[in-house]
């Protein structure tokens, strides 16, 4: 290969996943991950794997000398999760280097300030190429869902975003702008919140309704993989402890949290992404919500709210 080619995501977990893959399709290529080697290592490589903030830095650290990568370094851009990551600052990264861009995403934006479209030059609404989920099931790549009825109602009555002052809405998007779905609760109360999600009994029947309705596999004795999506770190960790308690028989392997505030949290979902090693049950708040490739996972479980826009 005499082509060069660099890969951006957002998080290291994306990067690593990257990395793999190009390693399992393409053997015989030279591939460097950025944010564990030296630039000098990745100026000869084939591909180049890397977070926006890394290849960001190693940019700007250069001081008055000469960028090792220079604007023609890369004769392919390609950037996962495109609608997210790629405004403001990062953007200089793609105004920098003139290689061609490829840009992917599930979700494109088109709001004024983030508009993935006009990133790319396209016209709104129209990417260049769209795989529709519909296609994917046809195809036999993804299955579509199966979701199940639970005896729970939020309540989600309370403070309204459109009735605050534009000073209340600063600090309101501040506490709960979800940065990786990029949305925003029109209405919350952060007490019944706080109270419906920290409410043992709450958790209980929730995991009590995963263990016995969740997809099985090795002939249904055993739950498949799963995620559960929880609220922040605290939310998690006490998931983790409600399920230790009441099946104490998998002896705290079983269910773990992995997110960012975890420094192993990266080897924790390579066990996690094997079928036959613990755990069975990954509880995320931040690193599995987007982009993970796991087709062992068989169920999801929300403990999050999903609120509309």
């Amino acid at each position: 290969m005499g082509q060069s080619c660099l890969f951006l995501a957002d998080r290291e977990a994306l990067v690593t996943q990257a990395f793999r893959a190009f390693k399992s399709h393409l053997p015989q290529a030279n591939i460097i991950d950025l944010t564990k080697s030296k630039t000098s290592q990745a100026i000869t490589a084939n591909i180049v794997v890397s977070t926006y903030p890394t290849m960001f830095n190693r940019l700007n650290d250069m001081g008055d000398k000469e960028r090792m990568f220079g604007v023609g370094h890369f004769d392919l851009i390609i950037v996962d999760e495109a609608h997210r990551s790629i405004y403001q600052k990062y953007q200089t990264l793609f105004d920098y280097f003139d290689g061609l861009l490829v840009g992917l995403t599930a979700t494109p934006r088109n709001e004024v300030h983030r508009d993935t479209y006009r990133i790319f030059e396209l016209e709104s609404g129209v990417p260049t190429f769209a795989y529709e989920l519909d296609d994917a099931i046809k195809d036999g790549y993804l299955v579509p869902p199966q979701g199940i009825n639970v005896p729970f109602k939020f309540l989600r009555t309370g403070v309204k975003y459109t009735e605050l002052s534009p000073e209340e809405q600063e600090e309101y998007e501040a506490k709960f702008y979800d940065e990786e779905r990029d949305t925003l609760p029109n209405k919350i109360d952060s007490t019944a919140l706080n109270r419906w999600l920290f409410n043992e009994n709450s958790i209980d029947q929730a995991l009590e309704i995963l263990m016995e309705f969740g997809l099985k596999v090795e002939g249904g004795d055993k739950l498949g993989k799963t995620i559960i999506f929880a609220l922040n770190h605290e939310h998690a960790e006490f998931i983790v402890q409600r399920f230790n308690k009441n099946y104490r028989h998998y002896k705290g392997h079983f269910a773990r949290v992995i997110d960012s505030h975890d420094p192993y949290a990266q080897s924790t979902f390579d066990d996690f992404s094997e079928s036959q090693k613990q755990p069975t049950i990954a509880v995320s708040v931040d690193m599995l919500d987007t982009g993970v490739d796991v087709p062992e996972i068989l169920n999801l479980v929300f403990l999050n709210p999903f609120f509309p826009l």
